[in-house]
């Protein structure tokens, strides 16, 4: 196995909705897109690329999971026919979670603390976590890809960015160290194509 196919040593961390899916109660008005799945009460739109973006993820690092602020039954509902659980190394939820009060907004939100993780033999220089909202990690930010939150729209494009973006990222001593806030901006002039399956 050559250098480039090798798998990079880090344990990547993937929130579920907005991040990989979007899920509609039935009650609610559905989108103009249809969706490609029906699951339980909730209308579920995949992310463009998603399918090809998981199995990259699993091939390219030792470590991927699962962190979601939904429930364990919800979360493996949605995850089954999208990607084989026992290739994950965890799936979390909403019991991994703090929820915290925020004053400001008054408010409450799930905080996602990646000490939780240490037990999977990485350090905190090796873990990347991906989701949409990045208050949940606002002790970990250093750790975290932000992206933007995905509503159904069968145009957007940034799980093949972020494919593109965590090739730049894998091979690094420690992920801290590279400012991702921005990190979209390099691949947005550039053509994608979609995997819309």
């Amino acid at each position: 196995m050559s250098a480039a196919e090798r798998p990079f040593a880090k344990l990547l961390v993937l929130d579920l909705d907005e991040t990989l899916i979007h899920a509609r109660d039935r009650d609610e008005p559905p989108l103009p897109w249809p969706a490609q799945r029906q699951v339980a009460r909730y209308h579920v739109h995949l992310r463009p690329g998603v399918r090809e973006f998981m199995s990259s993820a699993l091939q390219r690092f030792v470590g991927v999971g699962i962190w979601t602020s939904a429930s364990t039954e919800y979360a493996t509902a949605m995850l089954d026919r999208l990607v084989d659980r026992r290739r994950l190394r965890f799936i979390f939820a909403r019991d991994r979670c703090t929820q915290v009060w925020d004053a400001e907004r008054e408010q409450t939100y799930w905080r996602k603390d990646i000490a939780e993780l240490h037990g999977f033999g990485f350090g905190p220089g090796s873990i990347l976590v991906v989701d949409d909202k990045p208050k949940g990690l606002e002790c970990s930010h250093a750790n975290l890809i932000p992206v933007r939150p995905f509503e159904g729209d069968p145009e957007d494009l940034e799980l093949p960015m972020l494919r593109r973006y965590l090739e730049q990222l894998g091979p690094l001593d420690d992920v801290r160290q590279a400012d991702k806030r921005r990190w979209r901006e390099q691949f947005e002039d550039e053509d994608f194509d979609l995997d819309v399956s």
